[in-house]
Formats: C-alpha cells, structure tokens, sequence
C-alpha cells in the first residue's frame, strides 16, 4: 500500500525531535512492507526531497526567501503566531502551497493521512482528495470564543465531517471531536514510542555503560522534558523542588527542553534559592533523551488546563519514561490519564499543586516495594500498548479497511 502522510511537522534533520513520531509512525509502517511518504514544510536549509530512515520525506515552499518560512517548527505553530502575530498572514499560503502539492501527489496514492486539523486538515479538503484525519489534541482544545469561534467551529465540522476517517491519539481527544461534531465517530490511537530504543540504554547500563552526565554520591535527579511553554507547567515542579528538599537535601531537577519560558523558569529557580540545583539543557538531540532518562530517578510531567482550554494531548514521554524503567508522575488532566493508572504504574497528581507533586515524588523515593512495582506495570504497558508495531499495527489495519470500500 503506497501512504502519504500530510503533517505540519517532521524533523529537519537527524537526530531532531521536531514531529519525530511522524517519523517513528512512518518507519513503522515501512516495516509492515507499505511505501511511505511525508509531505511537510519547507525549512531554511532543509532539502526538497530526501530518504529518511526509509521514509521518503517531500519538503513544500510556503514563503520566499526561505527566511520567511518561520510559521512552523520553533515552539509550533500556535506558540510561532502568538510570538510574532505576523505569521498569521502566512497560513494562507501555506495551506494554498500544501493543498496543490497534496492534490498532485495524492494521485499516485493509496490512502492520505492528514495529521493536524489545522492547516493539513483544511488542505486535504481543499485538495479534494479522501483522507483519515489524525487529530492530535492541540488542534481540538483550544476554545475561541465569539465570531471568530464560531468559524473555527464550523470550520472544524466542515473538515472533520469532510474526512473518510477520524483518528484520536486519546479518549480525551475523542471526547473533544464529538463534543464539536456531533455523530461523528472517532478511534482512538495514539502516538507510540521506540521500545526497543530504551531498553537498548538499559541493556548498555547493565553492562557497565555510563549514565548522561556524571552521577555525585546521594544524588536524586528528577526529570521533565517537554517544550518550555506554560502547558507543560514547570513552575509548579519548581516549585515542588522547594518542598522536596526538605525531604531529600541531595534532589536537583532536570529540565530538558527549551521555549519562550526559560527565562522566567531560571529567574524563578533562582528567586526560590534553588537555582544552583536546576539544570535547563535546552533542546538536546532525541538520542540523548533515553540516556538522559535511564540517569534519573522520576519522571514528572506536571501539564495544565491553559484558559484557552489547550492541555496535553496525550503526553508520550510519559511513555518513554515507563520503557527506561523511570517512575512517573503526571497532572490528571488531556491524555495523561490514558497512560497513567494511578498507583498502578504511576501517579496522577491534581494540575497546578506544587504540594501533590512533592507528596507524589517522595512517595516514590521512599517506598521501594511501590516504586519497583509500578516500574515494572509501567514497562509492561509501554511495550503492550504503545510499542510503535502495534500502533503502525491499528493505522494498517483502519487503512485496509477504507481501501476495500474505496475511499
């Protein structure tokens, strides 16, 4: 079967986290005997058309010089326009570009998966070709209010309506689309991750491999990685930094990523008198993440509810850490209750509680029985339910469905 998948994201290069379950979602599939192709934007630098890991990667100009090109990638697309409100007169002619080398490259094709409802949603319809729509969460959450809402809902059932096929990468998710678009039935798959790659850095420790960086005696490294943008809610880990060393004095957080929070997260750590135990890494190649994962001893993932109505769509590196065999706390709020069962193979935490996130995080590093029993479920249902075979798996199975009665 030949597929192309339509995104707004995809790495730019080797070792790039940008869109890699795009990526991971296309491998796998290649790995199922299928042909695959990406259609994604055009970045300063990138090549028009290249082979990635089998996947054959099409790159669409949207603006010229290619220095213009600054609607996706960065922080995404959302994040891109509230920073600089200016790229909002370059949706147009991404979407124009996208559509018209969808519609020329959908004719050679078996099944197109448009993933995103904003802008690869809209250019699949605008493109009139058949399409399963793959909505991610970030796409549905947001909440615009008056006319300009009402657009975007009507908008949103036109596209949605429009489509073979919807997909959902959590029940959250789902419960959204339908809440939208009445009668509309959604599935749910979400996004997996590369099992195989995190146990690798487990097997390589095992055998005498070093951690990410160098372990000091009584150490306690807790971790979050993510975008540093307020869905992710750093703050209130920060925060619960505090707390936690009363407890444990030798406990320093690890926070990997970057965005347009940095600045007011270091300035936060230092006025908390915790900055000299808080490491900002930046934006760090995929690679380095098991490594820096399989070095620490809890994963937080301490995401919000934005006034926008925007939170975590599903939340995958939760996932990742579950297969480094990394203890896991995450906000009850988006997609993270799909992946986490509280007390089973982690724990959910009220959003915005510095307090529930230091209780959640010493429970943990105090309670060896508990902490070693929901290591194991969480490996356990990383590999059972969000291993990328199985996922690619579920798209296969949906996509031969819609070939047989001709979408």
């Amino acid at each position: 079967m030949r597929i192309l998948i339509v995104a707004s994201s995809f790495p730019r290069r080797p070792g790039d986290w940008a869109g890699v379950f795009i990526l991971n979602l296309g491998r796998a599939l290649v790995r199922l005997g299928h042909e695959v192709g990406v259609l994604s934007p055009h970045v300063g630098g990138s090549p028009g058309r290249e082979t990635m890991e089998g996947v054959e990667v099409y790159r669409f100009r949207y603006a010229w010089p290619e220095r213009l090109e600054t609607l996706a990638y960065g922080q995404g697309m959302i994040n891109n326009v509230r920073e600089n409100p200016l790229r909002f007169f370059l949706i147009v002619p991404f979407v124009l570009a996208q559509a018209i080398r969808l519609r020329r490259m959908a004719r050679g094709v078996d099944i197109v998966n448009a993933h995103w409802l904003i802008p690869q949603g809209i250019a699949a319809a605008l493109a009139a070709v058949p399409f399963v729509l793959t909505l991610h969460g970030s796409d549905v959450n947001i909440r615009f209010r008056g006319a300009f809402g009402s657009l975007m809902r009507s908008l949103f059932r036109l596209v949605v309506k429009r489509a073979a096929a919807v997909t959902a990468n959590s029940s959250a998710t789902k419960r959204r689309i339908e809440e939208i678009v009445p009668g509309i039935e959604a599935s749910v798959i979400p996004m997996g991750v590369d099992i195989k790659l995190f146990l690798g850095e487990l097997f390589s420790k095992a055998a005498g491999g070093s951690d990410k960086g160098a372990r000091v005696a009584d150490e306690t490294r807790i971790i979050s990685v993510g975008r540093l943008i307020p869905l992710k809610g750093q703050e209130y880990l920060i925060s619960a930094l505090s707390l936690i060393r009363e407890r444990i004095p030798g406990a320093r957080l690890i926070l990997v990523g970057d965005g347009p929070e940095r600045g007011r997260l270091e300035k936060m750590t230092r006025e908390a008198g915790v900055g000299d135990f808080v490491d900002f890494t930046g934006e760090v190649d995929r690679d380095e993440i098991p490594k820096l994962l399989g070095g620490s001893d809890v994963f937080v993932l301490p995401s919000v509810v934005m006034p926008t109505g925007e939170t975590e769509g599903l939340g995958t590196v939760l996932i990742e850490a579950m297969a480094a065999c990394v203890p896991v706390v995450g906000s009850a709020v988006g997609g993270i209750v799909d992946i986490i069962e509280d007390g089973k193979n982690g724990i959910l935490v009220e959003e915005r509680s510095p307090e529930a996130i230091a209780e959640a995080v010493l429970k943990i590093l105090s309670d060896e029985d508990f902490r070693t029993r929901i290591v194991s479920r969480g490996m356990e249902d990383a590999g059972e339910r969000f291993s990328w075979e199985g996922i690619a798996a579920k798209f296969e199975e949906l996509f031969h469905e819609l070939k047989e009665v001709s979408i």
